[in-house]
Parts: structure tokens; C-alpha cells; sequence
């Protein structure tokens, strides 16, 4: 699915509503559901094309996979999903997946344990908790990468 395809999904019709929220112009929000590739197309550099652009930019400055994805981690979570990359270029050992899941599991660990000390959670301790146990999320769907990759 290309970028204004799926703004098209989630605008779903409702452009006039989405453009009064984000105080824009329909028209502006109708060309971003429109392909954009060469000045010859009518659509428009859109939010997700932008945030492509931030996350390659980065890459490309060398700043590490992790913070350069951290726009489409912060989307993710303030929506409750769940997002991790997996393994490029040939898929890690498994033996190393596992143990990384292990070592991400026993951080997420720590984090409560540490939280629970006075039985309570507090909002840090629990921001703390949350982002362990997302960092043990990605690394079981790399283990789970991982020994697809071994069977093949």
C-alpha cells in the first residue's frame, strides 16, 4: 500500500471533517490521497511521506535504526499498537534472538520489580515498565523472525 493509500483508507470519505480538525484546506487533504511521485502527478507530499523523509534522513545521518524509527514508535504508542523492526539483510541466529529476548524479559522484570518495591506504581515507574516491556515485545517478534528464518 502506497503512503496516500492509506491516508484514503483512514480518511475513509470524510475529508471535510479531517480538514476542518487539522485546519487546513479540503483541498489540501484531497492531494494527499492522491499518488505523488513526479511533478506530473496532482497529489501532494503528504504527513506520511514527510515522516518516510524524517525516518531515511536519519538513517542516512547515521543516527541509529532505534531513534530514527522513534516518530513511528511514539505513533504506535500513543494508539496502543506495537511496533517492531526485524532483522535486514538475513535474520539474526536464533540463539542470539533468544538471548536478547531473554536479556529484554529480565529488563521489563527489574523494571517492575523495582516499581513494586513500595506497592505502588507511579507514572515514571510505569513509563519505565511500559517501555521495557515494548523493547521485550520487538525482540520476541525478532526471536519469532528468527526461527522462521531458520526453517527455510
Amino acid at each position: 500500500m502506497e503512503n496516500h493509500e492509506a491516508l484514503q483508507v483512514a480518511i475513509a470519505g470524510e475529508t471535510r471533517e479531517h480538514a476542518k480538525r487539522l485546519g487546513l484546506s479540503m483541498s489540501s487533504v484531497n492531494k494527499w490521497q492522491e499518488p505523488a511521485v513526479d511533478f506530473s502527478d496532482s497529489g501532494s507530499y503528504n504527513p506520511l511521506d514527510r515522516i518516510d523523509t524524517i525516518v531515511n534522513t536519519a538513517l542516512d545521518l547515521n543516527i541509529p535504526k532505534e531513534k530514527a524509527l522513534m516518530p513511528i514508535y511514539q505513533l504506535n504508542h500513543n494508539h496502543d499498537l506495537i511496533c517492531f523492526p526485524m532483522p535486514q539483510g538475513g535474520s539474526h541466529p536464533v540463539n542470539q534472538a533468544l538471548i536478547d529476548t531473554i536479556k529484554e524479559f529480565a529488563d521489563t522484570v527489574q523494571a517492575v520489580s523495582k516499581a513494586l518495591q513500595d506497592g505502588r506504581i507511579d507514572k515514571i515507574e510505569a513509563k519505565n515498565i511500559i517501555d521495557e516491556a515494548n523493547e521485550a515485545l520487538r525482540a520476541i517478534g525478532i526471536l519469532i523472525h528468527s526461527v522462521k528464518e531458520a526453517v527455510k
